[in-house]
């Protein structure tokens, strides 16, 4: 366990990709999601 923590501290950029990835595609896909959304909204009430 120990040297597996070792691990992932020596290779904090590949842990950063690694956790960092999902979370920006995650982010992008609301923001995308909630533009699609708004617009939908609008063109519907008009």
């Amino acid at each position: 366990m120990a040297r597996l923590a070792v691990m992932l501290l020596t290779d904090a950029p590949t842990l950063l990709y690694v956790i960092g990835l999902p979370a920006g595609l995650l982010l992008c896909g609301l923001v995308v999601g909630g533009a699609a959304f708004m617009l939908l909204g609008r063109s519907r009430r008009s």
